[in-house]
């Protein structure tokens, strides 16, 4: 994160992985996994790109295994994916809840 004032702060992440018997990338792009920008401040975190599902956010904290396999029933059976392109996603706390959309 980079402190830009004012209690904003910039952020980004770029996260590839590769298949380790081949070499290929996953997805077959280069930041297959996560790419994106974002913005921070005390309302809250705005992000754009490809990244983690609402779905994945909520569901992760009741995963028995915490996403440690990687195969999640919960998420294949309903043919939702743990992350996706062209996303934007807002995420605040307001006291003790936290909101994701």
């Amino acid at each position: 994160m980079e402190d830009l004032g004012g209690g904003n702060k910039a952020l980004f992440v770029l996260e590839s992985g590769f298949q380790p018997d081949t070499g290929a990338l996953q997805s077959g792009v280069l930041f297959g996994r996560q790419s994106f920008v974002g913005l921070q401040n005390g309302y809250g975190k705005i992000t754009l790109g490809r990244q983690y599902t609402s779905f994945f956010d909520g569901l992760a904290n009741f995963s028995p295994l915490r996403f440690a396999a990687t195969y999640e029933p919960g998420i294949w059976w309903m043919g939702l994916n743990y992350r996706e392109s062209n996303m934007v996603k807002y995420t605040g706390q307001f006291g003790g809840l936290q909101a994701v959309a």
